[in-house]
């Protein structure tokens, strides 16, 4: 065992004496290339997450929208409060996503979120709460 400070080291004494046994685990930090796929020309797309601190819990969401070029053309973000779940949160946030495509009269939309669960929920493969239903019949409109 290598104890590279004083304090450190005594402590490692008294565990060893104690007759515990130290397994120390190294984390290598893992690097993820995170890439945005631009939509093709003419269309814009608009990425949307939602996320709960606990389910349920504090949550929030954002939503941007980027041309074919992959420029920001805008944004949203919100903070939703308590007691909502994941899918919740991620449902509302594909609600205002959309909301704010519609505001800016976006006409050729591709729509991208990270969450099988939503897209069965919004293609009635799946069923939810109603307030989640409530924000799904909003978001069909």
């Amino acid at each position: 065992m290598v104890f590279p400070s004083k304090t450190n080291r005594l402590v490692g004494i008294l565990v060893q004496r104690i007759g515990f046994q130290q397994h120390f685990t190294v984390f290598q930090p893992k690097i993820l290339l995170v890439s945005l796929r631009p939509p093709v020309a003419d269309f814009l797309k608009v990425n949307t997450h939602g996320v709960s601190r606990e389910n349920p819990g504090e949550s929030a969401g954002r939503g941007t929208i980027r041309d074919s070029w992959g420029n920001i053309i805008s944004a949203v973000s919100s903070y939703y409060g308590t007691s909502q779940t994941s899918v919740h949160a991620k449902i509302r946030a594909l609600l205002e996503g959309l909301g704010l495509c519609d505001r800016l009269q976006v006409k050729h939309l591709i729509v991208e979120l990270d969450s099988q669960v939503v897209l069965n929920i919004v293609l009635e493969k799946q069923q939810s709460t109603w307030q989640v239903d409530f924000m799904v019949q909003q978001i069909k409109q």
